[in-house]
């Protein structure tokens, strides 16, 4: 089964956490994945009345930017929808967590392995070809072409030679151009807040929500959160 795969990753200064996430779609559900997540837009930008707002997590659940005055039953909603859609649709979603405090997150060698440990479960579930969007960040860009470069020529430490990954990835786009970016970024920043919450003993009404979220997305199944990788 070929795969559309979609890279985000998030800091979590409070736990000294930065995470790299990708959600894995098949090929087949792509159509319907597009459709409903075009539907959850379309209600994002009418419950905040802006006809070119984005799906965007830490807006979203920070009452910040375009969701500043937008009802908080409403922008839980939005959580709900976009992680009932990953639960019935998406294949899986892999993390790979790295630690600050331990090695600094930007320093190429240690992100670069990150990057590629995080996606190599793909490579091995695939039975044809994967192709990757990234969100664009011009100061990771250039690491993530480097990790998938290194990776299809097999010199990644720890991994798998990338051999199915087409051609043309990774694919760089702003989020406001993939909807599957926007999901992906709303999965991340549910998982990262989720541990963060876990690490500082977070227990009110905001942390139960995410709770439930992280949990739908967990006990379907297709969540790997790859602590004991290098």
């Amino acid at each position: 089964m070929p795969f559309e795969c979609f890279l985000d990753e998030s800091t979590w200064q409070e736990t000294n956490t930065y995470l790299i996430g990708v959600i894995a779609i098949e090929t087949a559900n792509m159509a319907l994945f597009e459709t409903e997540m075009g539907e959850i837009l379309e209600y994002a930008r009418h419950v905040t009345g802006i006809p070119n707002a984005e799906i965007h997590a830490q807006e979203i659940f920070g009452r910040e930017g375009h969701y500043q005055n937008v009802d908080p039953y409403e922008r839980v909603l939005i959580f709900r929808k976009v992680t009932d859609l990953l639960v019935r649709v998406a294949f899986r979603i892999c993390i790979k967590p790295i630690n600050t405090t331990v090695k600094l997150y930007s320093a190429d060698p240690e992100h670069i392995l990150a990057l590629a440990w995080a996606c190599e479960h793909i490579e091995k579930i695939a039975d044809n070809t994967w192709r990757l969007t990234s969100d664009h960040h011009p100061q990771l860009n250039g690491r993530v072409t480097r990790a998938l470069a290194e990776a299809r020529r097999g010199g990644t430490r720890n991994c798998i030679r990338f051999s199915k990954l087409t051609v043309d990835s990774p694919v760089i786009l702003h989020s406001n151009m993939s909807l599957g970016l926007q999901a992906c970024d709303t999965a991340l920043y549910t998982i990262g807040r989720y541990l963060r919450d876990q690490r500082v003993g977070q227990t009110g009404r905001a942390a139960q929500e995410i709770r439930r979220l992280y949990k739908a997305m967990s006990n379907s199944g297709i969540l790997m959160i790859k602590n004991s990788w290098p």
